[in-house]
């Protein structure tokens, strides 16, 4: 569990970071797709949404939680926390292009790199966990 708490830190920091510096994911991404993301203004061109909602770390982060849940209630609660999640991530997907609208490429530029760096600071939290743990068992 403690190598999941590690790497899963290490993926969700790498995530924060390209969100923070707003690139483009290369593993995901061709050369061409790159060079139209580079030229054009859309922040939604971006393949950022796909990766984070249902990619490694999200799958890593729903492993340590489960595996720290400590009764069939807290993995119940789990449970239903991932399914609100869906339906919010349902609605939000939803109204994109108007919020996007509404708020502007500078505004989704602003919300990029402030989730970026939550993101970041949770992935830090997860390395730390996760050594502690290794520490205190030697």
């Amino acid at each position: 569990l403690e190598a999941f708490q590690i790497m899963g830190g290490i993926l969700f920091f790498r995530s924060g970071l390209r969100m923070l510096e707003a690139q483009v994911g290369r593993s995901r991404s061709t050369d061409t797709e790159i060079e139209e993301f580079k030229e054009s203004d859309e922040i939604a061109i971006s393949p950022i949404g796909i990766p984070l909602i249902a990619g490694p770390g999200a799958i890593t982060g729903v492993m340590l939680l489960s595996g720290k849940a400590p009764s069939t209630i807290s993995l119940g609660t789990l449970l239903l926390a991932v399914l609100i999640t869906m339906i919010i991530f349902y609605f939000i997907l939803r109204a994109g292009d108007q919020v996007g609208k509404k708020i502007g490429v500078t505004g989704m530029r602003v919300i990029q790199r402030i989730m970026g760096l939550i993101l970041m600071v949770i992935a830090v939290q997860f390395v730390i966990n996760g050594v502690e743990t290794i520490i205190t068992r030697l």
